[in-house]
């Protein structure tokens, strides 16, 4: 039992609702539940994007957050990351993973000159909600 309503997270299903009451699955051997419980919707998460467009040699950079973390939360979220480039593949060249408190983050990028043109994806899911957000800019 949960002491009073929350939003609880099933890092397999996702969200499970609001509710006081968890019911845990028997488990098979070498499998783990991950569960989330929240006293408020955490949203969605946020990417802000410092400029929309860059060079080459130019450093972008992206600040993460979720829509719904209160503004005095300290608790630490995590982010899963992964940066698509114009031809769809992903370019191992930022953190796998993000975190910081209260859903704040800070993920810099340096465009190299030889970087191909065109428009770039950083996807990004919160771990513990499995939410989903992309943001795109363009290497000119």
């Amino acid at each position: 039992n949960i002491p009073k309503k929350a939003h609880v997270f099933d890092w397999k299903k996702g969200s499970l609702g609001q509710m006081d009451q968890v019911k845990l699955e028997p488990l098979a051997g070498a499998h783990i539940q991950f569960l989330a419980a929240y006293p408020y919707d955490p949203g969605k998460p946020v990417i802000s994007v410092s400029q929309p467009q860059v060079k080459g040699g130019e450093t972008i950079e992206f600040k993460l957050s979720m829509s719904g973390v209160p503004a005095d939360e300290i608790g630490i979220f995590s982010y899963h990351t992964r940066l698509i480039s114009p031809s769809g593949e992903w370019i191992d060249v930022i953190p796998w993973s993000a975190q910081g408190a209260g859903g704040k983050a800070t993920i810099r990028l340096r465009v190299a000159m030889n970087d191909p043109v065109g428009a770039w994806t950083l996807e990004v899911k919160e771990v513990t909600t499995r939410r989903d957000v992309n943001a795109t800019f363009n290497k000119l």
